[in-house]
């Protein structure tokens, strides 16, 4: 995964802690939300399409310079997350989910859906994708550090933009995938947790084989930085028949991670002491 996904993403988490409660919960007139959604569809879909031109009218005219010379990036697809308004609902901040792949020597090639900010203001009755020309700044490809000596005509902008490394990044999410021991001839559970250390927020989704009697809980789907979730598997077996061993899968959203938590069974005392010494642990 190239650095400026995971750039994006922490960006995504700064401008939404410094996103007034006011601008978030109040909903903007339908006409101008659709009218604002129509217009982030066709600059995303430029890029999905990979038809960058496309997406000029939709760009104001301060910043086409800026999105001439900057690297474009090809998107799978896209979902509208959140829009929050501002003045009035002439300016927006939009979140959107594009779908990239992430190449990574250790993992190899697959696809993620990071979320990206984007900055959008109404002017003469339209809605324009725009960047604030300052010294630091949010844009969909994360934040921009122009260096001391730029180029007037910002015709070298992309190769200025300084990222986040994505190994560190995604370190921050901590699982224990520890393997869960239960009883497979009485009832039993298990309980193993993960915290979300990255700056921003993460869902998760928790899935096991079908299996008579077992049941996988998460006790919390969305995380924000620095809250913890639990989950929680219970079994209460039918049979008192020794069982094969199985896991839970944990799907990160929108980093694409993927934790396995083995789960055994132990069988009967009875029947374990008749096993060799190696195997009854």
């Amino acid at each position: 995964m190239r650095k400026w996904m995971l750039a994006a993403f922490v960006s995504c988490a700064v401008v939404a802690a410094q996103t007034k409660p006011t601008d978030v919960f109040e909903k903007a007139p339908p006409e101008v939300d659709n009218a604002l959604r129509a217009r982030i569809a066709k600059f995303f879909q430029a890029h999905v399409d990979q038809k960058y031109r496309q997406a000029e009218d939709v760009i104001a005219e301060d910043s086409k310079d800026f999105f001439y010379n900057m690297e474009k990036n090809h998107y799978f697809s896209f979902e509208i997350v959140r829009i929050n308004y501002s003045e009035n609902f002439t300016k927006a901040t939009v979140v959107t989910g594009v779908e990239v792949e992430w190449r990574s020597p250790r993992i190899g090639v697959m696809r993620v859906k990071p979320p990206m900010t984007s900055m959008w203001k109404l002017e003469n009755g339209q809605w324009y994708w725009y960047v604030i020309p300052q010294k630091d700044w949010d844009t969909p490809w994360g934040r921009m550090h122009p260096g001391p000596d730029p180029d007037p005509q910002q015709a070298k902008m992309a190769a200025l933009f300084k990222g986040v490394d994505p190994e560190t990044v995604v370190r921050q999410l901590s699982v224990d995938t520890t393997p869960i021991r239960l009883k497979g001839y009485e009832r039993s559970s298990g309980r193993t947790t993960i915290k979300n250390g990255m700056p921003g927020e993460v869902r998760l989704r928790v899935n096991a084989l079908p299996m008579t009697g077992l049941q996988v809980k998460l006790d919390k789907p969305t995380l924000q930085a620095g809250e913890e979730a639990a989950i929680t598997v219970e079994y209460n077996p039918a049979t008192m028949e020794p069982k094969p061993a199985t896991e839970v899968t944990v799907n990160v959203e929108p980093t694409g991670q993927v934790y396995h938590i083995g789960l055994t069974f132990d069988i009967q005392p009875e029947l374990k002491k008749l096993l060799p010494k190696e195997l009854q642990k």
